[in-house]
């Protein structure tokens, strides 16, 4: 019965559905308190209600329910302390409760094993030995997470070994992040942002293998990443290291990294080595990364990225030249592996590279320098564009009415192309298809062809 409009309170008379095992009453409107005749569902399994407008107390009898597993009551307006029967199940061996959650109420209380949501996180979660998901984003806790959680899971048989997903964002702790957590080896999703931690990440990290997700944002973290996060097979780059503002290195090369290359990298403003190739990365090479002014060493060759499909192959790198600390030139950097280019020598790659460099006209890209150093892999430097090209200028005004792209803005690029193309050709020079792709703009929005 979720996703519906269903309004008023809860039956009392669902307490006489004794053989109920499922109950979904997620993301309607329902308000009012929750009632206590639940306790007489004594099959009842599963119980989820988030989303609603329930509050009042958390009735005691829901702990009476021997079969629990799942109980989920987010997003409400529930008040005070959880009652300590809520886990009372947790003593019959083995514990039923599985899964809770009841993140983003309004929890509040004196501390103890009958609290959750204030002061520290109490010790006896750790006798929860089949609890997969542990949801406590956005609550109040505060000081450090209990010794009792750290020593459980690497020295007691009953600890928290099947969970999977850990979220205690947006949250008061403070201390180290503990080591222990690295011998959760079934957790995927890691998320201790917006929290008070200091010191390194632990490098036991790099046994949690089947990590898929890491949000370590909002911190006060120092020192390196450990190398040990870049052999988990299945963790994709997260958005969040874009928070990282004094990440100087980052350096995940040669390990089976997924996804899309995030463009709040371009936030990390002090970063000086990206270092991503050979993974699998797929997408666009994203444009903010040219914001990396102190950016010194960038390689994102032997990966899935999309770009390489476009204009001829070429990966298109944006990056900036610092000298003495100032930006003296920015440069859009064409970036190609021997597959591409098939440059064999080193004499022909500077001999092409020269005569490019004389083909100078102001409606042309003009080759600044070039680089031949590893095996198979060339480098060539022109002037940054930083308008893009008419293929995207062209989409973006399909969908703005063309006040992006007026008449007297396209007679002056198509000017602009006609001359490139009367150079080229008075010069005899052949040159490839022109496409939109191939047609950038300069701060000027004057047309260059690449």
């Amino acid at each position: 019965m979720s996703y519906n409009q269903f309004s008023g309170s809860i039956p009392a008379s669902f307490g006489q559905l004794q053989s109920l095992e499922y109950l979904w009453l997620d993301y309607n409107i329902l308000e009012g308190t929750l009632p206590s005749a639940i306790a007489n569902c004594s099959s009842l399994v599963h119980f989820s209600a988030n989303g609603n407008r329930l509050g009042g107390l958390i009735p005691a009898a829901i702990g009476e329910l021997p079969k629990l597993q799942v109980v989920s009551l987010s997003e409400n307006k529930f008040v005070g302390a959880v009652p300590t029967s809520m886990f009372c199940n947790v003593s019959v061996y083995p514990p039923s409760l599985r899964i809770v959650q009841l993140g983003f109420n309004g929890f509040s209380g004196v501390v103890g094993p009958e609290n959750l949501f204030s002061g520290v996180v109490p010790a006896e979660i750790g006798n929860l030995s089949r609890l997969e998901e542990l949801k406590m984003g956005g609550n109040g806790f505060k000081e450090v997470v209990p010794v009792e959680i750290q020593q459980i899971l690497p020295d007691e048989v009953m600890g928290l070994s099947n969970l999977t997903t850990l979220d205690l964002s947006g949250n008061g702790f403070s201390g180290e992040i503990p080591a222990t957590i690295g011998s959760l080896n079934r957790v995927m999703f890691l998320n201790l942002s917006g929290n008070g931690f200091s010191g390194r990440i632990p490098s036991s990290f790099g046994n949690l293998l089947r990590l898929s997700s890491l949000d370590l944002s909002r911190q006060s973290l120092s020192g390196e990443l450990p190398s040990e996060l870049a052999g988990l097979p299945n963790l994709q780059i997260p958005l969040t290291f874009g928070f990282l503002k004094s990440l100087v290195v980052l350096s995940l090369s040669k390990n089976h990294i997924s996804g899309l290359i995030p463009p709040e990298l371009g936030n990390c403003s002090d970063l000086e080595t990206l270092e991503l190739e050979s993974n699998s990365l797929t997408g666009n090479i994203p444009g903010d990364l040219s914001r990396l002014l102190h950016l010194k060493v960038l390689d994102l060759g032997r990966n899935n990225l999309s770009e390489a499909s476009n204009r001829r192959k070429w990966l298109i790198l944006l990056i900036a030249v610092v000298v003495s600390g100032a930006c003296m030139l920015a440069l859009c950097c064409c970036f190609y592996t021997y597959s591409l280019l098939r440059w064999r020598q080193e004499t022909k790659t500077r001999k092409e590279a020269e005569f490019l460099s004389k083909v100078k006209h102001r409606n042309l890209t003009v080759l600044r320098g070039y680089y031949a150093g590893a095996p198979y892999m060339r480098l060539l430097v022109y002037d940054y564009m930083p308008n893009g090209n008419l293929a995207t200028l062209l989409q973006e005004a399909s969908h703005q009415d063309g006040h992006v792209l007026n008449w007297p803005m396209r007679h002056l690029i198509a000017l602009g192309i006609a001359r490139g193309l009367a150079f080229l050709h008075t010069s005899n020079i052949v040159h490839g298809d022109v496409k939109p792709q191939s047609v950038l703009f300069d701060a000027d929005f004057e047309a260059h062809l690449f």
